[in-house]
C-alpha cells in the first residue's frame, strides 16, 4: 500500500554515479550507476559532530576536524583500513560526550561509528574487545551496545545513522542514551568499578569496501558469436539472471509488471519506490529524452535507471545512454513516463535496493587464475561440463580475435562501436586489476613489472583500435582491413602472453592469498 505522505515530499534524489568503470552495455553499466556512487566507493568514509561535551581536548589518529565536525577521509586509492578515532583521558573518571552521526558511507558488516570508553591507551583504535563499553551505530545492524566485547541485546531495531549517541559516566555508573532531536531515551547502563585510567573517544571503524576486490574479480572472461543479432562481444553471463549470479554482491532485485504499476498508481508507484530508497530499472521511450538522436522524432526503447523526483519541477532523475554511448542524466516529466509505462503495459519493471556489506567479499587469486586460464584455453567459463556441452556458435577467450578477423567480424568492428569498446575496457581493467594485485602483495615485482608492461601495451593497442574503428566508420574510403588484422593479432598475442603468465607464472602464497 502506498503511504499518503509521499504526496507531501517535494524531491528526491539517490545516489548515482554516471562514470561507471563498464559501460558497454546497461545490464552491467546502469548497476555500476549505484554501486559506485560518490557516497558508497568515495574518500569520506564517516562524519559525525561533537554536539556537547565536558572537555573538548582531543587526540586524533586519522580524523580531521572542520569546527564542530569530525570526519574520516581515507588516502588509500582502494579505501581499505578505514579506521580512525579521536580520544582524550577522562578528569576524575568522570565525563561523558555527546554525537551526532551524519554521514556513514555504506561499506562491510563491520562498519560502524562508535563512542567508547576504555582503559587500554595503546588499543584505543581496534581494541573493540578490549573497550569497557562501545556504543553507535552499525551501518547494516542500527544500534548496537556493547560490554567487554559482549553485545547486549536491543528491545527493538533501532537505525542510527543519523541519530544522537551520548556516553556518559559518573559515580562508576556508565549510561548510554540514543534519539533524534529531543526525542533521546535511555539504551542501557551499567556499573563499573576500576581505578585504572579511563578514556572517553568516538571510533570509525569501517575496514574496507567491497567494491575493488568485486571489481577486479570480473570483467575477465569474454564470448564472442557474431551471428548474435544484440551481443557480439560482452563479458560473460553478467547481471543477466540476478536472481542465481553470485558476481552480484552489492543490489537485491524486485520485479513488476508495468501493468501492475499502472494498477498501484504509475507515477505514484514509482514516487513511492524511490522514497523507499529503491532505485528503477525501466525501458524508457527515448523518444523523450532531449540530446537524443530520437528526441521528439522516433519512439525507441532502452534501458534507463530513475534515481529520483522533483514535484516542483514534476520530473523523474533518470541515467542512460547518450548518442556516443556515455552515460548521461536525463529529466523526463512525469506525463512523458506515464506515457512510456501505458505505450508497454506487458513490459517488466526492475526495482533495485542497494545493500552492500552482508558478506564480506574477498579477491581470491585462484579464481582469478582459474578464470584466466579458461580464458586462455577458450573454455566457456559459464559451464562446468566443459567437454560435454556445446555453445554453439560462441566462442571464448582468446578465440575471439579469430572470429574478430574473419571478414565478418571486421565489418562488425566498424559498424558496431561496442565491439572494440568492450575489448578497450576489458584491457582498461585488466592494467587496473594488476595494479591492484601489486599493492595487495599479491604478485613479486618481476611479474608484476612483465604483467604491467604487457597490460599497458594491451590497453594502448585498444584504445587506438577504437579510434581507428571510428575513422573508417566515418572514413569509409580510407578503410585498411589489412592494419586491422593486425592490430586485432597484436591484442592477441599480447593477451595470449599476458594470460600465460597468469596462470602459470604466478606462484599463490597461501598466507598472501586473501581466499575467503
Amino acid at each position: 500500500m502506498i503511504n499518503k505522505d509521499t504526496q507531501k515530499i517535494k524531491r528526491i534524489e539517490l545516489p548515482i554515479c554516471t562514470t561507471p568503470e563498464v559501460r558497454t552495455y546497461s545490464y552491467y553499466a546502469l548497476p555500476q550507476c549505484i554501486i559506485m556512487a560518490e557516497e558508497r566507493i568515495g574518500k569520506r568514509i564517516a562524519e559525525f559532530e561533537i554536539c556537547e561535551t565536558d572537555n573538548d581536548t582531543w587526540t586524533s589518529i586519522g580524523m580531521k576536524k572542520e569546527g564542530m565536525h569530525w570526519k574520516y577521509e581515507t588516502e588509500d586509492k582502494y579505501n581499505r583500513f578505514c579506521n580512525g578515532c579521536i580520544y582524550r583521558p577522562l578528569s576524575d573518571n568522570e565525563g561523558y560526550v555527546h554525537i551526532k552521526v551524519n554521514f556513514q558511507q555504506e561499506s562491510e558488516p563491520w562498519a560502524a561509528v562508535n563512542v567508547f570508553l576504555t582503559d587500554d591507551e595503546e588499543n584505543v583504535l581496534l581494541g573493540d574487545n578490549e573497550y569497557i563499553c562501545r556504543f553507535g551505530n552499525f551501518i547494516h545492524d542500527g544500534v548496537s551496545l556493547y560490554y567487554s566485547g559482549k553485545k547486549e541485546q536491543m528491545k527493538e531495531r533501532l537505525d542510527g545513522k543519523q541519530g544522537d549517541f551520548v556516553l556518559s559516566l559518573s559515580n562508576g555508573k556508565i549510561e548510554c542514551f540514543f534519539g533524534i532531536g529531543k526525542q533521546i531515551k535511555k539504551i542501557g547502563e551499567k556499573q563499573i568499578n576500576t581505578t585504572k585510567k579511563l578514556y572517553i573517544g568516538v571510533q570509525v571503524r569501517h575496514e574496507e569496501n567491497s567494491f575493488y576486490p568485486w571489481l577486479f574479480s570480473n570483467f575477465i572472461q569474454i564470448k564472442c558469436n557474431l551471428d548474435s543479432e544484440h551481443r557480439r562481444l560482452e563479458f560473460y553471463n553478467f547481471y543477466k539472471k540476478e536472481q542465481f549470479d553470485l558476481p552480484n554482491h552489492f543490489l537485491d532485485y524486485n520485479y513488476v509488471k508495468v501493468s501492475d504499476m499502472l494498477h498501484y498508481g504509475g507515477v505514484k508507484a514509482l514516487k513511492w519506490e524511490l522514497e523507499q530508497k529503491r532505485y528503477i530499472e525501466i525501458k524508457l521511450d527515448q523518444y523523450y529524452l532531449f540530446g537524443r538522436d530520437e528526441y521528439h522524432y522516433a519512439h525507441h526503447l532502452h534501458q534507463n535507471l530513475i534515481y529520483g523526483f522533483d514535484d516542483k519541477q514534476k520530473v523523474f532523475m533518470t541515467v542512460g545512454y547518450d548518442n556516443s554511448g556515455k552515460i548521461q542524466r536525463y529529466n523526463v516529466s512525469y506525463r512523458d513516463i506515464n506515457e512510456t509505462l501505458k505505450r508497454n503495459k506487458s513490459h517488466i519493471i526492475k526495482i533495485i535496493t542497494y545493500c552492500q556489506g552482508f558478506r564480506f567479499y574477498r579477491f581470491m587469486p585462484e579464481y582469478i587464475q582459474r578464470i584466466c586460464k579458461d580464458y586462455l584455453e577458450e573454455k566457456n567459463t559459464e559451464l562446468l561440463m566443459q567437454a560435454f556441452l556445446p555453445t554453439e556458435k560462441t566462442v571464448q577467450g582468446i578465440g575471439i580475435y579469430r572470429e574478430l578477423c574473419t571478414q565478418k567480424g571486421i565489418n562488425l568492428l566498424i559498424a558496431d562501436r561496442r565491439i572494440s569498446y568492450l575489448l578497450y575496457e576489458h584491457k582498461v581493467i585488466m592494467e587496473k586489476r594488476i595494479e591492484y594485485m601489486w599493492e595487495e602483495k599479491l604478485i613479486n615485482e618481476e611479474l608484476y613489472k612483465k604483467l604491467k608492461l604487457l597490460s599497458q601495451t594491451a590497453r594502448t593497442t585498444a584504445f587506438n583500435l577504437v579510434h581507428l574503428m571510428q575513422k573508417y566508420r566515418f572514413r569509409p574510403d580510407k578503410r585498411e582491413d589489412g592494419l586491422i588484422k593486425h592490430m586485432i593479432s597484436e591484442l592477441e598475442e599480447n593477451d595470449k602472453k599476458l594470460m600465460y603468465a597468469l596462470v602459470y607464472e604466478w606462484e599463490i602464497d597461501e598466507k598472501e592469498s586473501r581466499d575467503a
